[in-house]
Formats: structure tokens, sequence, C-alpha cells
């Protein structure tokens, strides 16, 4: 059985090299910090997600929420994320009030897990114009259908089908039975 062999076209020294157009920076952040990073992004296309051109919002403010009670409250720059390094490990959750003429595009409100030495960051979303839902009130919802009103004795003795129709039915089908019957010996004995 003949062998296949493989005889490359080029060389990875022959080939030019792919193009780079951006390289993502990491940020450099002190190993030993906690460290969480809030922003709130103008969500032009109201889609939730922040993408190129899609800027920083200053004024929004961030509450830090733990246990019911306030830890922090953060307020947006059109700049930078703003971070804080004091929060403690833990769970907390992040409320935003956006700032004047804008809405919100994603939850108001989200549940934050701060971990040890790890950076978290947390992005709101707005748009200008845009109204927040409010949900209704929780009120139940009654709605009553009358039950029949029992008839008085005059209006069933008027009524005779009414009173007598389950006597009438019985009937029926004993004749029915009967009238089969009937038939059957008619036909047998034939």
């Amino acid at each position: 059985m003949p062998t296949a062999t493989f005889t490359p076209s080029a060389t990875a020294t022959d080939l030019p090299p792919a193009p780079i157009t951006q390289v993502a920076q990491a940020p450099t952040e002190p190993a030993d910090v906690t460290r969480v990073c809030f922003w709130a992004f103008d969500d032009v296309n109201q889609n939730r997600i922040q993408e190129g051109g899609e800027l920083l919002v200053a004024d929004a403010t961030v509450l830090v929420v733990q246990g019911g009670v306030r830890v922090r409250s953060i307020t947006t720059t059109a700049n930078d994320p703003v971070c804080v390094d004091d929060l403690d490990a833990g769970d907390y959750t992040a409320e935003l009030e956006s700032p004047e003429g804008y809405g919100p595009t994603t939850a108001e409100s989200l549940n934050l897990r701060v971990q040890e030495l790890t950076r978290t960051n947390v992005r709101f979303g707005v748009a200008q114009g845009v109204q927040p839902v409010i949900p209704p009130t929780a009120q139940p919802q009654v709605e009553s259908t009358p039950l029949p009103t029992p008839q008085p004795a005059e209006a069933q003795a008027a009524n005779p089908l009414a009173q007598y129709g389950g006597i009438l039915v019985i009937g029926i089908a004993v004749a029915v039975i009967m009238g089969g019957a009937a038939l059957a010996l008619f036909i047998r004995g034939r």
C-alpha cells in the first residue's frame, strides 16, 4: 500500500504576519487588591450591550447595599470607571439611579458577589429619553360571577318539564329498552 507524503507549500517564515489593528491592554492591577469598578454607558441603540462608540455617562448614582444597609454611594464619570478597593468580599446589591434625562436599558438592580483579590466590573446601560418601566402594583383582581338565584316554587310549578324532567327521561329509557327487547323477540320468533 503506498504511503502519502505531505509537502508543505509554504513555511511559517514565508507567510506574512497577521495584521494587528489594536492590542487590548490588560489593566495593571495590584495582585493584592479586591477592586470593584462601576460605570454607566450611553446605550444609544438600547441593546443592553456596550459597543464601540457608546461612551461613559457621568452623574449616574450607584448605591451598593448589603443586608438592606447602604454601604457605598458611587457617582459615575464620563472619563473612566469609578473603582473602589474597600468593599469586603461578600454579596451585595448594586442599584442604579439614572442621571437626569436618561433611563435604564439594563436592569436597575444587580446582585453583586465581591471575591477577594479579584476585580469585578459592574456596568449599567442608560439611554436618553428612556422612561423606566414601573411595574403595576400587586392588587388582587377580583371577578365576581353571580350565582344563579333559586327560583321560587311558583316558577318551578309553572314549568312541569323542569319539575318532572328526570322522571320523563327514565320513562323514555325504559320504553326504548322494552321496545328493543320486544323487537328482538319478534325477529327471533320468525
